[in-house]
């Protein structure tokens, strides 16, 4: 393809020295729109014009610079300041560590000092080195120094120094931690474990021995159970089991079975049921339920926290249906075992004997590994069948 005419085309790029001169004008005919460059191998010479404007006022004499033939390698070479004529001045050269010339400066008769100033041209700026610093602390006792490593281009320096200690402090130690709680002793074998409180929002920890935090079951034997004979239009408290304090957060998992009998005034004859309700005995949260049935006898109880009144409510791994806190006080650990009357009045006959209850808490944090290890992963099926042993009256 033919470059058309008047094309400009790069050829190379040149590092020269450029001398700039100024074509000095009249201040009628000013000529202020011409650069002229002329470049020969790596020099250049730049011609501008220059107004000359109204001659200005007179200056003060000032003396001329005289330059001297010797040359100098050393400025201690130069002969004493106070016998030379102002003016006068010399060239110094200044060498590499190899003992080459760099460059040179010019040393000034100034009176009572030389004054130096840099002779030539300045050439472009050299490579910078990345320079890596590293600090190693050594004994006290010790002096000291620095270890330069690397390249040139790319240098370490290692400074070892001898900085001085203060006294050493005390050493920090576990059981005074604001989140370790050490009120009681631990013995051989036990680790610290979250303990379900906090201090300032900071989890609290606590010695625990291994395995611990496993369910703890309980069986509520018939001596629990209260007999209730009558006539009633309202809910009785047979039977009441306070779930000792664990170190840990936990739910209950409630089943159990009594032998009810009555006589139901209403539609619905004889459905007098069990409830079983965690914290208080008429408020408390439903944590297992036993329907009563039209001929009267076994009530079956199991685990259910669902009612008419709230039938989304359930019991996971992570909310807050039936927990539990950590050290637990008052009646937030209690069960109370109620005789539900269904219908209208009722008249009660219940006996205590044959009455049983089964308690498991559950710690939270364990809750779903349990699940895992009986049931399997959650993208296993399970098929869960349920049971009702019903005596006649």
């Amino acid at each position: 393809m033919t470059t058309p005419l008047g094309t400009v085309v790069y050829l190379q790029s040149v590092q020269s020295n450029v001398h700039i001169y100024a074509v000095v004008t009249d201040g009628t005919t000013p000529n202020l729109n011409t650069i002229t460059i002329e470049v020969s191998a790596d020099e250049a010479t730049a011609v501008v014009p220059a107004l000359v404007g109204p001659q200005g006022p007179a200056g003060s004499p000032e003396f001329v610079l005289n330059l001297q033939l010797d040359v100098f390698s050393s400025p201690s070479a130069l002969p004493a300041v106070a016998e030379q004529t102002i003016g006068d001045y010399w060239l110094v050269e200044q060498t590499d560590d190899n003992g080459n010339v760099v460059s040179s400066a010019a040393y000034i008769a100034w009176g009572s000092y030389y004054r130096v100033l840099p002779f030539g041209t300045q050439g472009p700026i050299g490579p910078v080195p990345l320079i890596t610093p590293n600090v190693i602390l050594i004994d006290p006792n010790e002096t000291s120094y620095v270890v330069n490593a690397g390249t040139v281009s790319n240098p370490s320096w290692t400074y070892y120094l001898a900085v001085p200690r203060g006294p050493q402090g005390p050493a920090a130690s576990l059981a005074a931690c604001p989140d370790v709680n050490e009120s009681t002793q631990p013995t051989a074998g036990q680790v610290l474990g979250f303990n379900g409180q906090y201090n300032d929002g900071l989890p609290v920890w606590q010695p625990m021995t291994v395995g611990a935090m496993s369910p703890l079951p309980y069986t509520v034997p018939e001596s629990a159970f209260t007999s209730y004979n009558g006539i009633s239009t309202s809910n009785q408290t047979v039977c009441t089991f306070s779930v000792p304090p664990n170190p840990w957060a936990w739910k209950p998992i409630v089943f159990g079975q009594l032998e009810v009998t009555g006589i139901e005034l209403s539609t619905n004859p004889l459905l007098i049921g069990v409830e079983v309700l965690l914290g208080d005995p008429s408020n408390g949260t439903l944590v297992a339920t036993g329907y009563g049935n039209g001929f009267s006898g076994v009530v079956t109880i199991v685990p259910q926290t669902s009612s008419s009144a709230s039938a989304n409510t359930a019991m996971t791994p992570t909310n807050a249906t039936a927990l539990v806190p950590a050290n637990h006080t008052g009646n937030q650990g209690t069960l109370y075992v109620n005789l539900v009357n269904q219908g209208l009045a009722a008249v009660y006959n219940y006996t205590s004997a044959n009455s049983q209850l089964f308690v498991m808490a559950t710690p939270v944090t364990t809750e779903g590994a349990v699940n895992a290890a009986i049931y399997g992963s959650l993208g296993t099926k399970v098929t869960l069948e349920a049971w009702t042993v019903t005596l006649g009256s």
